[in-house]
């Protein structure tokens, strides 16, 4: 890992309504993100791809006649 950034964003109101005469305001939570950059040749194992060949399936329409 060469560095990693973090950004944070505020949480937003949603709503703001009366409930037995008091106002109720409710509220998204706020977002971290991390920006994650790699050194050369690093890789993370989310990312990696599986090499398996896709299955076949012989029921794709395909009817044997009797």
């Amino acid at each position: 890992v060469a560095s990693i950034k973090i950004a944070n964003t505020a949480p937003k109101p949603l709503r703001a309504y009366k409930k037995r005469g008091r106002n109720i305001t409710a509220s998204k939570s706020g977002i971290r993100k991390a920006y994650v950059t790699l050194k050369e040749g690093d890789k993370l194992p989310i990312f990696a791809t599986d090499d398996k060949p896709a299955k076949s399936s012989t029921k794709l329409g395909l009817k044997e006649k009797k």
